[in-house]
């Protein structure tokens, strides 16, 4: 099962976002020096800045960060990494400029994400009375050029229950409703 992390963040307020953002790119990058066998990485992780989304309700822009692993074990593995050994000062550093935030655990279901070609994010809740089956036919021929559509899981996190993430922007028919955000890469 390929299931992705994705943690919302902000800094504390007050924090230069420039310095956030750079002591965030470096515990990423300390961390892919890991290694998989390590961290549970499958890939690279991933930062975006984005405007506040409705589930953290802070009124300004937010992080998003998206950590993909091969598992559910994976998460013990990224957690205890990002922690320890190597990461304590690292992650130390962003922790101490760190204002608030909220994590989910979503499985992908459709496409194959490259995220430095992601710059569309849209979040959503199924729509009342359609079947699972209905909205997969609507969702994975979105997921295509390096985009992806994601499943949340058991209620693992306060993000809606569906996630697309694409290269360009797409139209998602009525009725589903989501919350679109423009990403910039970190």
């Amino acid at each position: 099962m390929n299931v992705t992390y994705f943690f919302w963040h902000v800094p504390r307020t007050g924090v230069d976002e420039a310095v956030y953002a750079a002591r965030l790119v470096r515990f990423q990058e300390e961390l892919e020096a890991l290694g998989s066998g390590v961290t549970g990485l499958l890939a690279d992780p991933q930062s975006y800045r984005l405007e506040d989304v409705p589930w953290m309700n802070t009124g300004r822009a937010v992080y998003l960060d998206a950590y993909p692993l091969d598992s559910f074990a994976s998460m013990e593995l990224l957690n205890t990494a990002s922690v320890t050994g190597p990461l304590t000062q690292p992650h130390a550093d962003i922790a101490a400029l760190f204002g608030s935030g909220a994590g989910s655990l979503y499985e992908m279901r459709f496409g194959l994400l490259d995220p430095a070609a992601v710059g569309h994010g849209y979040w959503f809740s199924k729509p009342a009375g359609m079947t699972y089956d209905e909205i997969n036919a609507i969702l994975q021929p979105l997921a295509i050029n390096g985009g992806a559509v994601f499943r949340r899981l058991m209620v693992l996190g306060p993000s809606p229950e569906f996630c697309l993430l694409s290269p360009e922007p797409v139209g998602l028919p009525a009725p589903i409703t989501p919350a679109y955000r423009p990403l910039t890469r970190i």
